[in-house]
């Protein structure tokens, strides 16, 4: 992987939760940061939801390692919305984040 494939501006979002007055509480999304990736795809695939088909991608984010991106749980890109499956430091040495993504609808 080298810098130059880093051409996509995604933003980092980690789940807030604030309390809602009654006990419960409201979910939302806060950003984190905003970074240059390279985002690679790994499957797509059509699947059942209401009755009607839809196409679910999966995609590999990968970026430079930060610290306060492990948090990240969700990603924005160009008007897309990827929910984070799993992030892994594919080599251990603190150079990369890799993160196994699914295209919200």
């Amino acid at each position: 992987m080298t810098y130059q494939e880093l051409r996509y501006r995604v933003t980092c979002q980690e789940e807030e939760r604030t309390p809602d007055g009654t006990g419960g509480y409201a979910t939302g999304w806060r950003d984190v940061a905003t970074v240059w990736a390279a985002i690679m795809p790994v499957s797509a695939k059509m699947t059942q939801e209401a009755r009607q088909q839809r196409p679910k991608r999966t995609m590999d984010i990968r970026v430079r390692f930060r610290a306060d991106l492990e948090p990240c749980r969700r990603m924005l890109q160009g008007g897309k919305r990827w929910r984070v499956l799993s992030v892994l430091d594919p080599d251990g040495r603190g150079r990369w984040f890799m993160f196994r993504v699914e295209e919200e609808n």
